[in-house]
């Protein structure tokens, strides 16, 4: 899809780039970091544009390049977080960047679009939970049917914690801690070689509130393909 290019009248509105040599690391991933990566890093890439390397900005997505090295002004990705476009903003939801982070952006882009690939990436995320069931009638069944206790119930609905060891290199670590819930996956990705994920899941069953837990330990292997489409290989069930 071709881009409509910026006009003369719209560059003019734009931040001025800053004034000075711009450093990727402490000001640049920072920016995309918090406002970019959570729909095109850590492999998500809305509108097939990912910005977990400066060839994959380059590329761009369904809207063609995100970025123009040494045109920051004919640049889409600054088109979109100045808000040109009303209906074609980033990010689409939190708050936008500032005429400061756009003006960094723009001097980066002037500036060549260095990056910095020694620098290792890390994002965290963790969103707690609490919750109180009350049950009108049979509570067994309750716990029999829903596999899960009644009255207080909480922990860390989910965690994700990704580590860039390179431009296409990454690890992933990411589960849950519930009340009797619990699990954890370690995924290894490289594009080019494929993918493995271990695992391990504990969960309390209810039967006829006797209770119990069953552990599975799994692992995950592809080569040659992308890999988000591995296959199972080998799955060890046991229960205790």
């Amino acid at each position: 899809m071709a881009l409509a290019k910026i006009t003369p009248e719209q560059a003019k509105s734009l931040p001025a780039p800053a004034s000075r040599k711009v450093d990727f690391v402490k000001e640049i991933k920072p920016i995309f970091e918090a406002s970019c990566i959570k729909c095109h890093g850590r492999g998500r890439t809305k509108g097939d544009l990912s910005i977990e390397s400066r060839e994959t900005l380059i590329k761009g997505g369904e809207s063609g390049p995100a970025i123009i090295p040494g045109k920051s002004e004919e640049s889409h990705l600054i088109e979109l977080v100045a808000g040109l476009d009303p209906d074609s903003v980033m990010p689409q939801k939190g708050k936008r960047l500032t005429p400061e982070q756009i003006g960094l952006l723009r001097a980066w882009i002037d500036q060549g679009a260095q990056w910095s690939e020694e620098e290792i990436l890390v994002t965290f995320s963790i969103a707690p939970a609490v919750g109180f069931v009350t049950v009108k009638g049979n509570e067994a069944k309750f716990r029999e049917h829903w596999w899960q206790r009644d009255r207080w119930r909480g922990g860390v609905e989910s965690f994700e914690l990704t580590e860039s060891l390179s431009k296409d290199a990454r690890l992933t670590l990411e589960g849950r801690a519930l009340t009797d819930d619990y699990r954890v996956n370690l995924l290894a990705e490289k594009p080019d070689l494929g993918f493995t994920r271990f695992g391990f899941e504990q969960f309390r069953k209810y039967d006829s509130d006797t209770g119990g837990y069953v552990p599975t330990f799994s692992h995950d292997a592809s080569r040659g393909a992308s890999y988000q489409r591995g296959r199972p290989i080998c799955r060890d069930f046991s229960n205790r």
